[in-house]
């Protein structure tokens, strides 16, 4: 999991990215742990942890609202979102 000062980081890129050009922008950084086990015939095969991430952007305008998500946390994958989401805007006003 990340540290709460470099979550906030991402949080603060990702809304100054998304709140250009829209009526309202909402971000979220969603986490955590998965844990998946296989079972056959009672017994326990295998099993496996792994930690999730995923930002949420979430744009509205004019009463219209559309969300993106994505893995990617850098400052272009934060863009590439942003832009997927603003995309879908446009496509909901025509």
């Amino acid at each position: 999991m990340r540290a709460q000062e470099e979550a906030y980081r991402i949080l603060e890129t990702a809304l100054s990215i998304a709140s250009a050009g829209v009526d309202d922008a909402e971000v979220s950084l969603l986490g955590g742990f998965l844990g998946v086990s296989c079972f056959a015939d009672n017994q326990l095969h295998a099993s496996s942890e792994m930690v999730t991430e995923r930002l949420a952007v979430r744009l509205g305008r004019g009463g219209r609202w559309v969300r993106y998500a994505t893995s990617n946390m850098t400052p272009e994958g934060i863009g590439a979102a942003t832009e997927a989401a603003r995309g879908a805007l446009a496509s909901t006003e025509a």
